[in-house]
């Protein structure tokens, strides 16, 4: 399970283009209805998460489980929404690695949201990097050890932004 910060659209391509793994995205059920991108999110394989009862959300985790197969990873981006700065993380990524027995795989993306600000289609000349960190094992995090897990996994994407000057030190 790949997690990752999301600064704006053009982090996508850069997932696509530096990753270096085939992987399949969970996005939110609402994307689903966007014209154009929900069609081809469907097309792609991807995953739509459907939070609005315990039943929908097992139907995901049952896709999700059918698309990891081959060598195929699955990516989620925790904060839900494009941010500034480094958003709270919701449960939905650490819930479905938990259950599937899948690693985390930190990945912290700085430079995207100069590249391409929200609210637009201009694209800039800039620098984006990707960073990737050391898988964090979810064997021993059970449900109430959720938040730990998410804590851990924001705090590493955290320190990344902070070394490169694009996040900011929380009291």
């Amino acid at each position: 399970m790949v997690i990752a910060n999301h600064q704006g659209q053009y982090d996508i391509l850069v997932h696509y283009g530096w990753l270096g793994i085939n992987i399949k995205w969970v996005m939110k059920s609402e994307l689903r209805k966007v014209p154009l991108f929900g069609y081809a999110g469907e097309k792609g394989g991807n995953i739509y998460i459907d939070r609005s009862s315990p039943e929908a959300l097992r139907r995901t985790l049952d896709s999700a489980r059918s698309k990891i197969v081959g060598g195929t990873s699955i990516i989620m981006l925790p904060e839900g929404t494009r941010t500034g700065a480094l958003g709270e993380f919701k449960n939905g990524a650490f819930v479905i690695a938990r259950e599937l027995n899948l690693p985390l795989l930190p990945v912290t993306i700085t430079g995207t949201r100069r590249i391409l600000p929200p609210g637009g289609w201009n694209v800039f000349p800039g620098t984006a990097i990707m960073t990737i960190h050391p898988a964090i094992e979810t064997d021993g995090y059970g449900e109430d050890r959720l938040d730990g897990l998410k804590e851990l996994a924001r705090g590493v994407i955290l320190a990344e932004l902070i070394a490169r000057g694009e996040g900011k030190r929380e009291s």
